[in-house]
């Protein structure tokens, strides 16, 4: 994915290969941080998500697309189709995210759904979080 992410990028961006557990960046350092259908590959998704609102700034977003799998129709592909095949990830029902989220320090969670035949969800959170100056102050 990285590759062809450069390939894509035509030097507009830099990628990064790194453990989403253990970010290589400073605290507060981006003002978005994306997820895109990958979210269900990690181990320990709280951590993950921990580890997203260190590296936020006080206000930041985090967009985490993943497969939906709510409903019926989801449940069969990403359950049991997509562990078939890619084995034992773990799709997180929309109301898991929102609560990850929540235990995470992110407020103003907001979720929306696209259907069709892959169904998947978007969950996009605020890094509630006072500014450095005023957390060192404190």
């Amino acid at each position: 994915m990285l590759q062809r992410a450069r390939s894509r990028s035509a030097g507009r961006f830099a990628t990064i290969r790194a453990d989403s557990q253990k970010l290589p960046f400073a605290d507060d350092s981006f003002d978005i941080v994306t997820c895109s259908h990958s979210f269900h590959h990690y181990p320990d998704q709280a951590r993950v998500v921990a580890e997203m609102y260190r590296v936020l700034r006080p206000g930041g977003r985090l967009f985490i697309a993943d497969g939906n799998r709510d409903g019926l129709w989801g449940r069969l592909i990403f359950d049991g189709i997509v562990v078939a095949f890619e084995g034992a990830v773990r799709h997180l029902p929309l109301a898991d995210f929102r609560e990850l989220l929540s235990r995470s320090g992110f407020e103003s969670i907001e979720q929306s759904r696209r259907g069709g035949l892959l169904p998947f969800a978007i969950t996009v959170g605020t890094a509630a979080k006072a500014p450095a100056q005023r957390r060192k102050a404190g």
